[in-house]
């Protein structure tokens, strides 16, 4: 599948914050995730802004997006440019399984 450079580019620009961040606080990849985005001052629909930055954190926060079992997305508008801020917290694999168990 064709990825445009500029969406590369800025996959590659996620990773290298988000190992940084990891790097800094000694963790590694999150088994499950529960992820918190707020997006500022960006005009593309929430969903759409979202997802490259999820992607970019593939195999550095967590072994990929699919292991997200919380997403909460927020948008906002202020003075400063467009950004992004990513809280990521590890969901125990327990109580995925638990939780998987009762939906079925």
């Amino acid at each position: 599948m064709y990825t445009p450079p500029e969406v590369k580019e800025y996959r590659e620009r996620v990773a290298s914050h988000a190992f940084a961040a990891m790097r800094a606080k000694r963790l590694k990849p999150f088994e499950y995730a529960w992820v918190i985005v707020t997006v500022y001052n960006v005009r593309l629909d929430l969903d759409n802004a979202v997802a490259e930055l999820l992607d970019g954190m593939n195999g550095i926060v967590y072994p990929n997006d699919g292991r997200i079992v919380v997403l909460h997305l927020y948008k906002n508008r202020d003075k400063c440019g467009p950004r992004a801020r990513v809280t990521v917290k590890a969901v125990d694999a327990d109580l995925v399984a638990t939780a998987a168990a009762r939906a079925t």
